[in-house]
């Protein structure tokens, strides 16, 4: 039960958590007790963990960390890739660098595709089937 009530106290204070028997002053009902969110603090809650400054912090901590620390994992010192990595997540991450060789709104020949790999890797088929595959390329008809 000390565990419950100090997650409750927790609950209270941070997350606008009340019970029905402190909202009307009542005793619970044998071991069932109810709680229930409040909509104010609920609000104030999200306003300040959504805010444009807090989301724009929370996205620079994850994109420099990881990724570049997981990136030299796979880069030779002259910056070509030493493997593609097998499990996908860390593949999924070393794709999405190489997709920023690229530029948003422009079109690639294939040719021009593989040379720009072939600068990271020499399997450049490979790569560009993963690339396209993850939908970071998209491949035109014709």
């Amino acid at each position: 039960m000390v565990e419950v009530n100090h997650t409750y106290a927790i609950a209270k204070e941070d997350l606008s958590v009340s019970s029905r028997c402190e909202r009307q002053r009542s005793r619970p009902e044998g071991n069932l007790h109810w709680y229930a969110f409040e909509a104010e603090g609920l609000a104030r809650l999200a306003k300040s963990l959504l805010s444009e400054d807090e989301v724009a912090r929370w996205a620079d901590e994850v994109t420099e960390e990881v990724p570049n620390r997981l990136i030299q994992n796979y880069l030779e010192p002259d910056g070509r890739l030493r493997q593609i990595p097998a499990t996908r997540k860390k593949r999924r991450t070393v794709l999405a660098w190489l997709a920023t060789h690229f530029d948003y709104d422009r079109r690639y020949r294939e040719a021009e595709v593989n040379q720009i790999l072939q600068t990271r890797n020499w399997d450049s088929a490979t790569l560009r089937q993963e690339l396209v595959g993850y939908r970071m390329l998209a491949r035109d008809i014709g």
